[in-house]
């Protein structure tokens, strides 16, 4: 049965969806073939069966393009602009009213004003006529090469009558484009013995078409033509012949492809430089046929025996939506095309951009920036920066066996140590997908590596990123061109003297190791994030805003005049290299926790009022050191008064160090900065205290932003039995026990003695096996990492003895840690009834989802058993995990005064 395909415009010429009958499908055609040659059976009949219909047109305005590039494509295309000004529901109306910017190479625009490239190449001062040297590099370096391609079309191959074939090539068959053509691969022969890069499966009476055949510009355009394998088309197009009876049907074609396609060979699908060659002009040649469709079928000429390897074939994404096609299967049929496309190819002479020669004096090729931002659109790689405070470097590490820096950790541990530098080390290997790997390079200000293809990921750059080549292994130029052509600003090795080669006399660089001076390379990272910081400032200066207003200390506040962007408030700081010296009530206001801006006189007056505050604070710790002492005295001279029942209800509060139930007191909550490096809780601008009334204060403003969750989450009643950050801070401020950091430790290496993981239920055999195999790991883990003996899980009932080294190596290990350090842990060890369990989450061995889930095996398993109590259950757990998490986030995070 014949499907029925509707196929959309792929030419720039076409203007409407035609209604074609599917003689021969490709995609169908293709399986068969497949299965016929894996299988030696005909399943034509299984892939024949029902008639199916292919809908290819879509959205006729679902352009997938960059917003910034939809101007562009429009003016390109005035066809479908005219399309878009009369129909009000296309997303472009208003864009479409007035079109007056273009790409340059159109032939109603030249590289003026309007064109994009004029806003993007940058050209040095130096230049003796900046002019002409502008113009030299979009000639050679932009979009004026495909000016050049379209100044030398050529009309091989005109239509008669409907149906008939055209064949259009620029200079050399660098650029192809045909409608209604066939190919006949009956020598294309494919085996084992196959061989890459050959030139003779096309030869005469092979290529053709029926229409009026121009040979005498056909003879003019293949004597100049040079037929490089991945140079030009002149190798397969140089046998076109007409053929009067030619008729693009199943009488005459084995596979007829209906949709629009595209025929490309490929350099080195393994090599990110070479391949991304292709990409780059596949993307040039879309501009010249003036379409960016993805619903297209891309054949891959590769003459190979084996199939195209390709690393990176995720990139596709942004060129087509359907499976890539390859030339071997289509082994001795003839295929037939509607409308096919023949790319610029990799390796053109004097094309973009391998061996390309690079113009002096100019940078930043509007194509190849478009080219990169077309990829990051259609890749759809976000970009979470930049960062305020934090410059993001991105360590490509290889994992070849030549060129590796072999004192990487002694930089990566340079680089760590310096507060502006956020450190990723990455490894690109075949174990992390192609994408994540793109979209780790995006989000990076600072990108370096030794010269090696991974350099190729600037395209994935954002504009203000930072290339730097730890060491050009004697090619200086090739990644600096490259960073030239996509804008970037390039950071290569200067003194020869400061690397040191793994073997003597190399006579290639790019074959050994090396040793680099780690201060001459953070030397050339500190010149970079200079460069960058400054670029940020320029920029943040530069773009439109509105000024709020100016605090006491200088920083001026603003709004951002454009409403499209994400955010709306921002500040220019005093002190460049001070952004945290803002008053809590700005801070607040551009965090979006109050809608209108403070007035000066708020800020003063809060400023004053904290003061006095830290003041009284000051004399209350005095005066309360002078009652203490006084207390003592009284005590130690035995006139002691007999309590009251209200003073012992006082101190059994004090030693809970929680006070009883009490109704919400307050309506707001914030977090103010005591000084430089404390905070404190404010409860309707009141200072959150203690028990025994002192101010809660922390040096970790993480630490309070969550006590300051605690208590902006309380409703009617404040519930401190659930505030477990706030209990943990009373019980280390106020100390009600008297605990010294030593008691605390005896109180672990108990627990430690009775660890629940040292237990075995071996009553129920399947639950003991489940434990061993559970908690087995974790002990190993222990006694490897703390470097002590330890007991093995066991069925007795009483405690294991541990030895006396390794309680003692315990001890220390504990006694090394700080006094919230022990109390969070203690809290948490109480939760899990496991002091090994805490270890592990504090080591990272473990989340806290993991830790409460070994601890709790046996509930698990008798609830599995027997049923669990679907709300009650789920509480229990959840409360778990919330006080273990509160342990450990006040482990690491608190440091009180």
């Amino acid at each position: 049965m014949l499907g029925v395909i509707v196929t959309c415009d792929f030419c720039c010429n076409s203007s409407a969806c035609q209604l074609l009958p599917a003689v021969g499908d490709p995609i169908r055609r293709i399986v068969a073939l497949r299965l016929r040659r894996q299988m030696g059976v005909n399943l034509n009949f299984v892939i024949f069966l029902a008639a199916v219909v292919f809908v290819n047109c879509g959205n006729d305005f679902d352009f997938n393009l960059p917003t910034q590039h939809v101007k562009y494509f429009l003016f390109r295309r005035p066809d479908i602009a005219e399309k878009c000004r009369a129909d009000k529901n296309c997303p472009y109306n208003l864009m479409a009213q007035h079109l007056d910017e273009c790409w340059g190479y159109e032939p109603n625009c030249n590289f003026g004003k309007r064109s994009y490239s004029r806003k993007t190449i940058k050209c040095s001062k130096k230049a003796p006529d900046i002019e002409k040297s502008r113009n030299a590099f979009y000639y050679n370096a932009d979009f004026g090469l495909i000016k050049k391609h379209n100044a030398s079309l050529v009309e091989l191959c005109s239509p008669v009558n409907l149906g008939d074939t055209s064949l259009r090539c620029s200079e050399s068959f660098e650029y192809c484009y045909a409608k209604n053509i066939f190919f006949n691969f009956n020598n294309l022969k494919h085996d084992i013995n196959g061989k890459k890069y050959r030139s003779d499966i096309i030869g005469k009476g092979d290529v053709g078409g029926r229409c009026k055949f121009h040979e005498r510009k056909f003879k003019n355009l293949a004597l100049d033509a040079y037929d490089g394998y991945l140079q030009s088309w002149a190798a397969e197009m140089k046998y076109f012949q007409r053929f009067p009876s030619f008729q693009l049907n199943g009488n005459y074609c084995d596979v007829i492809f209906d949709q629009p396609t595209i025929v490309i060979k490929l350099d080195a699908g393994i090599n990110m430089y070479h391949h991304f060659c292709d990409f780059i002009n596949l993307y040039l040649s879309q501009h010249l046929n003036g379409s960016f469709h993805q619903d297209v079928d891309i054949i891959l000429w590769d003459t190979d025996a084996s199939p195209y390897f390709d690393i990176f074939r995720e990139t596709w994404l942004a060129f087509t939506t359907k499976p890539l096609i390859d030339l071997q299967d289509f082994d001795g049929k003839r295929v037939c095309f509607r409308e096919v496309m023949f790319p610029v190819l990799a390796r053109k002479v004097f094309g973009l951009y391998y061996n390309m020669p690079m113009p002096d004096y100019c940078r930043a090729s509007g194509l190849v920036q478009a080219f990169s931002h077309h990829l990051i659109h259609r890749l759809q790689l976000k970009q979470n920066g930049p960062l305020r405070e934090k410059l993001r470097v991105t360590y490509l590490v290889r994992s070849s066996q030549y060129r590796i820096i072999m004192n990487t950790n002694e930089i990566v541990k340079r680089l760590k140590a310096d507060p502006q530098f956020s450190v990723t080390v990455a490894k690109y290997t075949l174990d992390i997908p192609v994408l994540e790997q793109y979209q780790m390079s995006h989000n990076t200000d600072i990108f370096m590596s030794i010269h090696g293809a991974g350099l190729t990921h600037m395209f994935f750059l954002p504009d203000w990123a930072v290339v730097f080549e730890l060491y050009h292994c004697g090619d200086p130029e090739c990644y600096r061109d490259l960073a030239t052509l996509r804008g970037l600003k390039f950071f290569g090795w200067e003194d020869e003297t400061k690397v040191q080669y793994q073997e003597k006399d190399v006579k290639n660089p790019k074959f050994t190791n090396f040793y680099l001076d780690a201060d001459e390379v953070m030397r050339i990272v500190h010149l970079a994030a200079e460069t960058l910081w400054e670029n940020f400032w320029k920029s943040f200066e530069s773009k439109p805003k509105t000024i709020i207003g100016k605090d006491h200390l200088g920083n001026i506040y603003y709004v951002h005049d454009h409403t499209d962007r994400t955010v709306k408030r921002g500040y220019i700081p005093a002190d460049r290299n001070n952004w945290n010296n803002i008053p809590v009530e700005w801070r607040a206001w551009l965090t979006g926790r109050r809608t209108d801006p403070p007035t000066e006189l708020e800020v003063l007056s809060n400023i004053k009022r904290t003061n006095e505050t830290v003041q009284r604070f000051s004399r209350n710790e005095t005066q309360d050191v002078k009652l203490d002492s006084e207390k003592k005295m009284h005590i130690a001279s035995g006139k002691r008064p007999y309590p009251k029942l209200k003073d012992l209800e006082q101190s059994v509060q004090s030693r809970k160090c929680i006070p009883g139930p009490i109704s919400r007191f307050y309506k707001s909550v914030d977090v103010m900065p005591v000084d430089l490096n404390r905070f404190s809780i404010r409860l309707d601008q009141r200072p959150l205290k203690t028990p025994k009334g002192r101010i809660l204060t922390v040096d970790s403003e993480p630490l309070a932003l969550c006590i300051a969750v605690e208590w902006s989450s309380q409703r009617a009643n404040v519930d401190l039995a659930r505030m477990h950050l706030t209990t943990l801070c009373f019980t280390a401020i106020d100390n009600p026990n008297q605990l010294t950091n030593g008691q605390v430790v005896d109180d672990l290496l108990k627990h430690l003695e009775s660890d629940t993981i040292f237990f075995i239920n071996d009553q129920l055999p399947e639950l003991g096996q489940m434990q061993r195999d559970k908690w087995g790991p974790i002990i190993q883990w222990a006694t490897h990492r703390f470097g002590v003996s330890l007991a093995t899980p066991s069925v007795t009932m009483f405690p294991p003895t541990l030895a006396a080294n390794s309680v003692a190596t315990m001890r220390q290990y504990f006694l090394s840690r700080n006094w919230c350090w022990l109390l969070g842990c203690k809290f948490a060890v109480d939760s899990l009834n496991s002091v090994l369990l805490t270890l592990a989450a504090c080591e990272h061995r473990l989340d806290v989802t993991e830790a409460v889930d070994l601890a709790t095996l046996e509930r698990q398993f008798q609830t599995n058993r027997w049923g669990r109590i679907e709300w009650a259950h789920d509480l229990e757990e959840q409360e778990l995990r919330c006080r273990v998490s509160a342990g450990l986030l006040f482990a690491k995070f608190a440091c009180l005064e």
